[in-house]
């Protein structure tokens, strides 16, 4: 999944919340996150679960500064076994020239 997550003028951290949550709670997010503008320092991403994360900032934000993110989710192997519909291989179809 990806999204646009939103940090302050002034702010040190925004929390960012998936438009749709992972459904195994278990899942373990990967986000990759890149400004869209100068956020004015270093950057990390902390406290990823299966609903969010939080974006933070080693100073201040000079503007309010859009990071676009996007997001990979490990399963542990029972939700991979149990075939949770977020841990399943997705359907391909081909088509016949």
């Amino acid at each position: 999944m990806s999204g646009v997550c939103d940090v302050a003028a002034g702010a040190t951290s925004a929390p960012c919340s998936f438009r749709v949550g992972f459904i195994d709670p278990q899942a373990r997010p990967i986000v990759v996150a890149t400004p869209q503008g100068d956020p004015g320092g270093a950057y990390w991403v902390s406290d990823t679960s299966a609903t969010g994360f939080t974006l933070n900032l080693s100073s201040a934000a000079p503007d309010s500064v859009d990071f676009g993110y996007h997001v990979v989710a490990l399963y542990p192997p029972a939700a991979a076994r149990a075939k949770l519909p977020s841990a399943a291989r997705p359907e391909v179809r081909r088509t016949r020239r």
